[in-house]
């Protein structure tokens, strides 16, 4: 069995608990799934953690992915960003 503290993280900023729930599911073998429903918890989380990755839904409360990304990329520049969408 793999030590979860070796996986790498991938943090997940998405609201819909059904998507973030398929997207754990998809990804937790090889991955630490973080999530956060909400941008404002995600940047905290982000900052806490430092993810290897982070995936944003395009579509959240409060700002668009874009937004999402762009102030994430300033905190972690070297973090991957990746949006997301269901539509």
């Amino acid at each position: 069995m793999t030590d979860p503290r070796r996986l790498p993280q991938v943090l997940y900023i998405e609201d819909s608990d059904e998507t973030r729930s398929l997207v754990r599911r998809l990804l937790s073998p090889k991955y630490v799934v973080l999530e956060a429903a909400d941008p404002l918890d995600g940047f905290q989380l982000a900052e806490e953690t430092n993810p290897s990755l982070i995936l944003l839904d395009d579509s959240l409360p409060h700002m668009t992915g874009n937004e999402a990304a762009t102030r994430v990329h300033k905190m972690l520049p070297n973090t991957p960003v990746i949006i997301v969408s269901a539509d």
